[in-house]
């Protein structure tokens, strides 16, 4: 719906105005003070009632008793009627049959950006953000996902902070070496292989004794041989006894030779146990298990290293997950201008916050939100015409033109285009245009 018509009369400075607009743009021109600001306020306050009329304390022109205000939008027609202390709206439909609530049907034609689309270049950001987000459907609710991505974000920070400390405990560690056991060792250990080892030694020393006792058993039946064969040799009469003797001890001396053969054997077989090793052990014995309780020390580190760039990974993983689904959602999302999109802080056109923007830009995409935000009443007002050269009102007049919307524009210089001049309440040369 479009204003096919629009007449206005003692509505603030206007005396009696009719307006039938020809094409899309109309371009309402003159001094200040002459009543073109009515003309677009009268709009409003017809078409939107009380959120029209916060800012108009005195809609009746000075002078008069009575204000009317009439807009023809081809599917209805308003007419709303103020008297000193009330005013009344009525709303037809195009066969001329009135609405029961017609302030209803009025308060669903109009967005917030009706009025004054370029209110929205001169929002904060975060305004802006919440305004262009009621326009996008995006199949999720921003606010949540932004607190789903600030609690992975958390994550994935506490997770780096982690490893970064991880990593700075494991380059403080203190080297062991090599050959450190993987368990301490018990000092009971080496006193308990100590005194297994003395053992040995003593009972070597023994059988060391045995052979030297033996030997010298040897040595004397060697003596007694020798004084046998004297004995024989000076006592032929004693032959038969010595003899006999003789073959006593000779046995015994086999017997006595074989044994001691057998304990020099073992002797020479013998090998003491090293208890000097041991006696060094046990002098090292706390700086090895130092090392041990750092080699185990070590490795925790190591493991709570890796168990914490594991988590870091994860985290790290939940985040891009979360933000290759937001990318889509937004990607698959369609946004009233190109290459407007929104931040956490505000909004976005072509990658750069829109501040950043120029003025052109700003004002296109202002006046493009409002006709976004107006699909059934596609009338826009623009208070700040003024601030528009030739250019940029040609850039919005062929943006009306594209989306077939109808641009109210107030100015003082209207540069070029065709407009309508007021003066003194009425537009020139006659009432009506």
């Amino acid at each position: 719906m479009r204003i096919v018509n629009f007449r206005a009369e003692n509505f603030k400075r206007l005396q009696a105005v009719e307006i039938t607009p020809d094409g899309n743009m109309v371009v309402i021109a003159g001094n200040n003070d002459q009543g073109k600001s009515s003309v677009l306020d009268a709009i409003m306050a017809a078409i939107s009632g009380g959120k029209g009329m916060k800012d108009i304390p005195e809609p009746i022109r000075r002078g008069e008793n009575f204000a009317e205000v009439v807009v023809d939008l081809g599917e209805l027609r308003i007419r709303r009627v103020w008297e000193p202390g009330k005013h009344r709206v009525e709303v037809f439909n195009a066969d001329g049959q009135k609405f029961s609530s017609p302030q209803s049907i009025l308060d669903a034609l109009t967005g917030s950006l009706t009025f004054d689309p370029l209110e929205f270049a001169r929002m904060a950001p975060r305004d802006q953000r919440a305004t262009l987000l009621r326009l996008v459907d995006l199949g999720f609710d921003i606010d949540e996902n932004d607190k789903q991505r600030v609690t992975l974000v958390q994550a994935e920070t506490t997770a780096r902070a982690a490893v970064k400390s991880a990593e700075q405990t494991v380059e403080r560690l203190v080297a062991v070496p090599a050959d450190t056991p993987d368990a301490e060792i018990p000092a009971s250990d080496i006193v308990a292989e100590m005194q297994r080892r003395d053992d040995a030694i003593k009972a070597n020393n023994k059988k060391r004794s045995e052979h030297a006792e033996a030997r010298n058993v040897y040595r004397q039946a060697e003596v007694g041989v020798a004084a046998c064969e004297d004995n024989i040799r000076r006592l032929e009469k004693e032959l038969a006894d010595a003899r006999a003797d003789l073959t006593i001890l000779t046995g015994s001396l086999e017997k006595k030779r074989a044994a001691g053969e057998q304990l020099k054997a073992e002797v020479d077989a013998l090998v003491d146990p090293d208890i000097a090793e041991m006696t060094a052990k046990l002098a090292t014995l706390d700086e090895t298990n130092r090392n041990v309780r750092q080699k185990i020390a070590n490795a925790g580190c190591r493991t709570a290293l890796k168990d914490a760039r594991a988590k870091l990974e994860t985290a790290s993983k939940a985040v891009k997950v979360h933000d290759y689904a937001r990318a889509k959602a937004l990607g698959a999302a369609e946004f009233p201008v190109d290459g407007l999109r929104f931040s956490e802080d505000g909004v976005t056109l072509n990658g750069l916050p829109f501040a950043q923007a120029s003025e052109s830009q700003r004002i296109k995409t202002s006046v493009a939100m409002g006709m976004a935000m107006n699909p059934r009443l596609k009338v826009i007002l623009i208070r700040d015409g003024s601030s528009l050269d030739n250019n940029r009102m040609k850039e919005i007049a062929e943006m009306a033109a594209w989306k077939d919307f109808q641009l109210w524009v107030e100015t003082i210089h209207p540069g070029t285009v065709p407009y309508i001049e007021i003066i003194d309440g009425a537009v020139k040369g006659g009432e009506s245009a």
